[in-house]
């Protein structure tokens, strides 16, 4: 994996209607890297995201992306929200493709867009419409335009929720080899610690809000046993996802009783 640092950020707060939800946040990712963001609901997380993004402005703080300022991350980004954001009047294959459309890539790269469906398990239903699928082909489809897009740096707000153990095996393999195969830098906000475990470099753990980074996990098992399904059968991945656990019930229980 390469170190070079691809985005990095400091001192990141945001406040929103005087109540602050991320307070003095410092982070970096490495080109090629998969970063695992966990934390209690509500603590800020999908704030984060967008800040990365582009989308939120912070209130104080930097981010850079190849080592330079850059007003203009969205541009660079291909953003998985937590809702799946479908257009309803597009089947699926013309709401994949809709970001060729608007950066008037021509012709479509109508293939491509079809492999990814085929990728997600949603190959045969191409000419479905959002209203005739279950949510989670939604959240399927909506992993399937992400990739497709090939921002330099992914971001995936709960890409694994209403989707089932098996499928979530594989889109978690799909989104290593991705990532893997194409130097792409991944960051995922997730309430699975058995996903972060198996897919991430590293786990971030968040405080409640305000929210602060309270610690920083080294993973990569999914590099070093051969993708991350492979990484859930190897001992270092229970041990993994017990510190997890642990620390999260111990990080929730001090902010519980703290004043």
């Amino acid at each position: 994996m390469a170190s070079e640092k691809h985005v990095e950020a400091w001192g990141l707060g945001l406040a929103y209607d005087g109540k602050h939800i991320l307070d003095g946040i410092d982070f970096s990712i490495a080109r090629g890297e998969i970063v695992a963001v966990i934390g209690p609901s509500g603590c800020g997380k999908t704030t984060f995201l967008s800040v990365l993004a582009g989308i939120l402005v912070p209130s104080c703080g930097t981010v850079q992306i190849n080592r330079a300022p850059d007003q203009l991350h969205a541009t660079k980004c291909a953003y998985m929200f937590q809702d799946d954001r479908l257009l309803p009047w597009r089947n699926l294959l013309d709401n994949v493709l809709i970001s060729d459309e608007i950066r008037r890539i021509s012709p479509v790269r109508k293939r491509a867009a079809l492999g990814f469906l085929s990728a997600v398990g949603l190959e045969g239903f191409e000419a479905y419409y959002p209203h005739e699928l279950s949510g989670g082909m939604r959240k399927r489809a909506a992993l399937a335009r992400t990739l497709f897009q090939d921002g330099e740096l992914v971001l995936l707000d709960e890409p694994e929720a209403s989707i089932d153990y098996l499928l979530r095996l594989k889109l978690e393999r799909l989104i290593f080899q991705y990532v893997t195969q194409n130097a792409r830098s991944l960051i995922m906000v997730t309430h699975s610690h058995d996903t972060a475990a198996a897919l991430a470099d590293r786990i971030v753990l968040m405080t409640r809000s305000p929210s602060r980074i309270q610690m920083v996990f080294d993973a990569g098992l999914a590099r070093q046993y051969g993708g991350p399904t492979k990484a859930r059968h190897a001992t270092d991945f229970f041990d993994l996802t017990t510190a997890l656990l642990d620390n999260c019930l111990e990080a929730d229980a001090d902010a519980r009783i703290s004043p």
